[in-house]
């Protein structure tokens, strides 16, 4: 019986995405899975290394067209205060969006004297003024953040990455902080904020030492800085000058494949879990030999994870009942870890040891040959 090959939509990604980035193909498939693994359990937190104009930037921009504008976050030095102001929705204590600019007015409260004259009902005025200064006393601003893909062009202000890290290293899926502020221009008073669940996120630049905990945290990655991708880069910019018409007009196989990303994203906002069949067999062969193996392993179950998302409408889906509840789980199969092992069997070095690829490179191509040609001991066994 002839055998069909599977649907790989990762390479469908890939393969389009490649008509507006040249080479670099664990980077576009390594961003890609990183970028979809916000709705996965455990969204991964991705670290692009090495120097500038090699294309971290590019890559991520043009990776995350293929998703829906409201759920990604372009991110320069965000401030704690732009964070909240831009992103933030200010919640009462029971949840409920709340315009802390509503305040009552007075010609708003009226009543009838013994005259049968309309007059202001100052009693209920105060009241009312009492009820919406507790109630804004106890608000507080929620930023959502599951779901979301933060993008980092440049490092991000010191003081918000601080607030930020709980939630980026996974710590918690909630953090409350404080901080003074005159919304609108009015009184101080101190604000209250909430940062919620746990976003993807890339870091286009890691030159800033307080990423450094982070990093280590977070699969890291460096563009190919080959000759022949800067041609090839250099080509394209050309035939965009040549013939921009060519560009210009939408690509139909590309709408197609974002409205596709649309419809994943949608249905796995609903589904519960992921369940991998093999994921047992996967760990106990696992060889641990440091600690964070603990932590790099999980790599590898979120990216299958994420690929399995990709192909949910042709994936098993599994029904547990729970109580009262029906829970639904989409069953991996062996396409996903192969989607996952091709790209991490490139930056698994780079992510165990936080160093770019440039650098790794440069240790097994030159200086392990010159210490072997000296006839000294091979530096790896050492």
């Amino acid at each position: 019986m002839e055998h069909t090959p599977q649907e790989n939509r990762l390479e469908d990604i890939i393969n389009d995405l490649s008509k507006v980035v040249k080479r670099d193909e664990v980077l576009k498939r390594i961003t890609f899975l990183s970028i979809m693994s916000a709705w996965a359990e455990h969204p991964i937190n991705l670290f692009l290394r090495g120097p500038s104009s090699t294309g971290k930037t590019y890559n991520v921009t043009q990776a995350v067209k293929y998703l829906p504008a409201d759920k990604v976050l372009l991110l320069g030095g965000l401030s704690p205060t732009a964070l909240v102001h831009d992103f933030g929705t200010l919640v009462d204590e029971d949840g409920e969006e709340f315009n802390g600019d509503d305040r009552p007015i007075k010609s708003d409260y009226t009543m009838e004297n013994d005259k049968g004259r309309t007059i202001h009902d100052e009693a209920s005025f105060r009241a009312a003024n009492r009820d919406w200064a507790l109630k804004l006393d106890n608000a507080h601003y929620r930023v959502e953040l599951g779901g979301r893909v933060l993008v980092f062009l440049e490092a991000p202000n010191e003081e918000t990455f601080m607030r930020l890290r709980p939630i980026l290293s996974h710590d918690a899926k909630e953090i409350s902080f404080k901080f003074s502020d005159r919304p609108g221009g009015g009184r101080l008073r101190t604000m209250h904020v909430k940062l919620c669940n746990w976003p993807a996120a890339v870091f286009c630049t890691t030159d800033t030492t307080y990423l450094d905990e982070l990093a280590t945290r977070s699969v890291t990655f460096t563009p190919d800085m080959s000759v022949e991708k800067y041609n090839d880069a250099i080509n394209l910019l050309g035939a965009r000058a040549a013939e921009p018409w060519l560009f210009d007009f939408l690509d139909k196989e590309t709408e197609a494949l974002k409205a596709k990303v649309a419809h994943i994203i949608n249905w796995n906002e609903k589904i519960d879990k992921v369940l991998t069949p093999y994921a047992g067999e996967f760990t106990q062969a696992y060889k641990a030999t440091r600690a964070r193996d603990m932590r790099d392993v999980r790599y590898v179950l979120n990216f299958i994870g994420t690929s399995t998302m990709l192909h949910y409408d042709i994936r098993p889906i599994m029904k547990i009942n729970s109580g009262s509840e029906t829970k639904s789980y989409v069953m991996s199969n062996y396409l996903d870890l192969y989607n996952a092992a091709s790209v991490l069997i490139h930056v698994w070095e780079a992510t165990q040891t936080g160093i770019g690829e440039h650098c790794i490179n440069l240790f097994y191509n030159i200086i392990v040959p010159r210490w072997k040609a000296m006839g000294s001991k091979d530096p790896i066994s050492m």
